[in-house]
């Protein structure tokens, strides 16, 4: 008697812990994206709108409820909904946000963008939840329209994120680390036309054009060559103008962008007419007007082949690491 009274307590301690869970619960969460708009390079963001789904096992387990956006700025769901299908909990609603992104801007207008809304569970470490990504039926609504953009691709990256930290839990050691699961919608953009580039170029590029016709100029009096100074003073002025203008556009802080360097290369090339102009009036004091001709003729080729291939170097390398 006294052996099966202990049997059966032995029994009873042991029951509970068989019946806990060893594997976590997996849930199968999908996006499906239907807005982009506000891709704001100045602030560092741009706004998405989304349905966003789960599968689960059982109901209680709602990972919508428990999810955060981690990049996301402001965020709200609306429409909520919990059915079940086919045995499964089938969990629905719609996102609008604004997330962070870092728009690194350049190789504009070649540059290319993957941004991403990253959902982490925020409840649950990875010993009880883990996510599936419904890659098969998530995506990007073919009919978002998105002016200069063209969308190349979309993607679901199923990770875990690691803290340094337990977050205080009893349950873990105190060396240990917390990881949560986490998922990354990334959409894949590019510039789809070079309407905005040819904007912020062709002032820029008159203003070169300027520069180098100085060298038309006939250096035959005082006058003539004020004129020629003023052309320079006024190509550099639109020059520094547009070059604020672009900067202020694009809003660039991780270093020069191309549009940057045009600009300098331009500076450069008003910089050396500057100093051939005042080396041809110098010439003119020595030599007869044919001698000074010739020399801003040569000039004028010189400066503008090299001008062009800097151009060409500079957009071509932009191109290649877009």
């Amino acid at each position: 008697m006294r052996s099966a009274l202990l049997g059966l307590l032995c029994l009873s301690a042991v029951t509970p812990a068989a019946a806990q869970p060893t594997e976590p619960e997996r849930c199968r969460i999908g996006v499906y994206v239907v807005g982009l708009n506000e891709f704001n390079v100045q602030r560092k963001a741009f706004e998405a709108n989304f349905w966003l789904w789960s599968l689960c096992a059982t109901e209680q387990r709602q990972p919508l409820k428990s999810m955060e956006f981690v990049n996301a700025i402001t965020s709200t769901a609306t429409l909520d909904a919990v059915l079940p299908r086919e045995g499964q909990f089938w969990s629905s609603r719609k996102v609008s946000g604004t997330f962070r992104h870092d728009w690194d801007v350049r190789n504009f207008p070649f540059d290319r963008h993957v941004i991403a809304v990253v959902m982490e569970e925020g409840i649950d470490d990875v010993r009880a939840l883990q996510y599936e990504a419904d890659q098969a039926k998530s995506g990007v609504d073919r009919q978002i329209e998105l002016p200069g953009w063209r969308v190349n691709g979309f993607r679901l990256v199923q990770t875990e994120r690691r803290y340094d930290t337990t977050f205080g839990d009893p349950s873990l050691p105190v060396d240990a680390s917390a990881e949560y699961a986490q998922l990354k919608a990334e959409i894949t953009l590019s510039r789809d036309g070079y309407t905005s580039f040819l904007k912020l170029a062709s002032v820029v590029y008159v203003a070169a054009t300027l520069a180098l016709l100085s060298f038309l100029f006939l250096l035959d009096s005082p006058s003539a060559f004020g004129s020629r100074i003023s052309f320079l003073a006024g190509s550099l002025f639109a020059t520094v103008i547009n070059m604020r203008v672009a900067s202020t556009e694009l809003g660039s802080d991780d270093g020069l962008t191309l549009i940057d360097l045009i600009h300098i290369v331009t500076l450069v090339l008003i910089l050396t007419v500057t100093v051939l102009t005042i080396a041809a009036d110098r010439r003119l004091h020595a030599a007869d007007r044919d001698v000074v001709r010739g020399y801003d003729l040569r000039n004028l080729i010189a400066c503008a082949l090299v001008y062009v291939a800097a151009n060409v170097a500079l957009i071509a390398n932009a191109a290649i690491q877009g």
